[in-house]
């Protein structure tokens, strides 16, 4: 529920959702019929999760993150993705129970409990681990940023 989030993540979840990251990914898809199919739809995960990462990291480029409260939002949703991969190879690579993962996760994430809680449970019953995949799409983009810069 809203009421339960940090409004110190305000921020990072407009620019992950909204513009640039899903809404602006969408209609530049709907826009571009020479795409391939996969961009077009969204049906690969890991290229609209990395898009949105992506976007997240453009914050101070784009005027945001300026008070400390903000910065601190995008940081702390960095945090909990890099624990998020983590906690996705320690569930499904390493045998971790799922009471490994929340203590994982709840002292790496800044996370308050029930969200620490939804996040393992949603990791653990992925058919595969999308967490792996999505970090290093969104960390990958970075340096194709700087050449075209």
């Amino acid at each position: 529920a809203l009421e339960t989030r940090s409004t110190c993540l305000v921020e990072t979840q407009f620019l992950h959702e909204a513009v640039p990251g899903h809404h602006l990914q969408a209609a530049l898809a709907i826009g571009h019929a020479g795409w391939p199919r996969v961009r077009r739809i969204g049906d690969d995960f890991t290229y609209r999760e990395g898009w949105s990462l992506y976007a997240q990291s453009l914050g101070r480029d784009l005027g945001l993150y300026a008070d400390a409260g903000s910065l601190a939002g995008y940081l702390m949703t960095d945090l909990w993705m890099a624990a998020r991969v983590v906690v996705d190879t320690g569930l499904h690579a390493r045998g971790w129970t799922r009471e490994q993962a929340i203590q994982y996760l709840r002292a790496n994430s800044g996370l308050g409990e029930a969200a620490v809680e939804a996040d393992v449970d949603r990791v653990g019953s992925a058919l595969r681990s999308d967490c792996i995949d999505v970090r290093p799409a969104g960390v990958a983009t970075v340096p194709q940023r700087a050449r075209t810069s």
